[in-house]
């Protein structure tokens, strides 16, 4: 997983419980973004894990208007 050309997305970070291991599985911070709704969560995901970027909002609604390109997208769907 940790290769360094690959963006990685995690469409709904939550509190950071996949971030997580995606961190310990070698994906480097400034290659994962993550998206979550919640402010305070998003709070979180931002103290926790410094280098990780974060995008606070509703992933439907989610605009990529920088065209970065996600090679890889995990998730936990309710």
């Amino acid at each position: 997983l940790g290769d360094c050309e690959y963006n990685t997305l995690e469409p709904s970070s939550g509190d950071g419980a996949i971030v997580e291991h995606l961190l310990k599985a070698g994906i480097q911070a400034p290659r994962l973004y993550c998206i979550e709704q919640n402010a305070k969560r998003c709070q979180i995901v931002r103290e926790s894990f410094p280098g990780v970027r974060v995008a606070c909002g509703d992933f439907m609604k989610y605009k990529n208007s920088l065209h970065i390109p996600f090679h890889r997208v995990f998730m936990n769907p309710p």
